[in-house]
């Protein structure tokens, strides 16, 4: 095991649980999303629910496991949700500015920690 670095790991749960509240509470209240509009009920449900698994799985790998292998490979998933979702928002017009500086946060604090993570691993010679 190749203990994971403190800064990715607290990257990793501040990102499982802003991720499964996001998608418990777009599960729950679809009308009330942000991106909402008449008709996209299924759209919501389906993202909630790829924000909720992406949630859970930053929550078990940064509580349970906390090897650096297990922390990049969910860091990794979330810097690529991210950036899918800032691409995303170039396409949908109406997209709020502030989830463009949300968003673009999250990018670089998932990027900075998986640099750490990837220094960690070649430090211990098993990367």
């Amino acid at each position: 095991m190749i203990a994971a670095p403190r800064f990715a790991v607290v990257v990793a749960i501040l990102s499982g649980l802003i991720a499964t509240v996001l998608g418990v509470v777009a599960s729950i209240f679809t009308e009330h999303h942000p991106m909402y509009f008449p008709g996209a009920e299924q759209l919501l449900l389906s993202w909630s629910g790829r924000e909720l698994g992406q949630g859970l799985s930053c929550l078990v790998a940064a509580c349970f496991f906390r090897d650096a292998r297990v922390i990049g490979i969910v860091l990794f998933s979330s810097w690529v949700r991210e950036v899918v979702d800032f691409v995303d928002f170039f396409r949908l017009s109406g997209t709020p500015l502030r989830l463009y500086f949300v968003v673009g946060i999250s990018i670089v604090l998932h990027s900075a920690a998986m640099f750490v993570v990837v220094r960690t691993m070649r430090r211990s010679g098993r990367a």
